[in-house]
């Protein structure tokens, strides 16, 4: 495993959920004692109703957050780094966060801004949508790379006979791609959506079959 691929320590991954997990604790804690409300009413005269359901939309969203954070402790930078010996792509950890803040912000506004709610479930499912569709490929790549961590249809030193009938000695498994090395000696990259949604052959498994190749030189005499 590189040192790309090694699991952060446990205080560096934790050390992460610490802060939306306080703050999502401790508004939490003030929705049932009301003390930022009754502060909040007392110095700028707002309503407590406002007060308190703008509360419960910031714990909802710190919620989102904390779960984000969970999960990029758990399995981007724990679990899929060990199973499959890579580092996790930034782009997983920014996708997590991103769709948990708006999930976070759509429920929040569904259940204490009703007015709000359409509005915003409507502008984030477009963005979300068009965000989804330019990067399509990479996040199915990512996917794929994540089932191929887990299933592990083959190894590195694995040789693979594609559907074009090349074969490729597997070199490098990573998030969007597997790096295959021809008997040609050319570097084969396959994004691992094709390897997932097409058909391969796997001529290491179960029995490993070898095959070489020799030049014989012969003279004139």
């Amino acid at each position: 495993m590189s040192r790309a691929a090694q699991t952060k320590p446990w205080p560096v991954r934790w050390g992460r959920v610490v802060i939306p997990l306080m703050l999502t604790a401790f508004v939490a804690v003030d929705l049932t004692t009301g003390v930022l409300v009754d502060l909040a009413e007392r110095l700028f005269g707002t309503d407590p109703a406002a007060a308190a359901r703008a509360l419960g939309a910031a714990a909802i969203v710190l919620g989102s957050w904390t779960a984000a954070r969970l999960i990029d402790a758990i399995v981007w930078q724990a679990l899929l780094p060990r199973r499959s010996g890579h580092a996790s792509p930034r782009l997983a950890h920014t996708m997590t966060t991103v769709l948990a803040l708006t999930t976070g912000a759509v429920v929040a506004s569904t259940v204490h801004y009703e007015g709000v709610s359409a509005t915003i479930l409507t502008t984030s499912s477009v963005v979300l949508a068009i965000i989804g569709f330019a990067i399509r490929g990479v996040i199915a790549d990512i996917f794929y790379g994540v089932v191929i961590a887990f299933e592990q249809p083959f190894q590195i030193n694995d040789w693979l006979r594609m559907p074009d009938g090349r074969d490729g000695l597997v070199i490098e498994m990573g998030w969007w791609s597997t790096r295959l090395l021809t008997r040609e000696e050319f570097t084969l990259i396959v994004p691992n959506s094709r390897l997932a949604s097409g058909l391969f052959s796997n001529l290491s498994k179960p029995q490993p079959f070898l095959r070489a190749s020799t030049r014989v030189r012969f003279g004139k005499d």
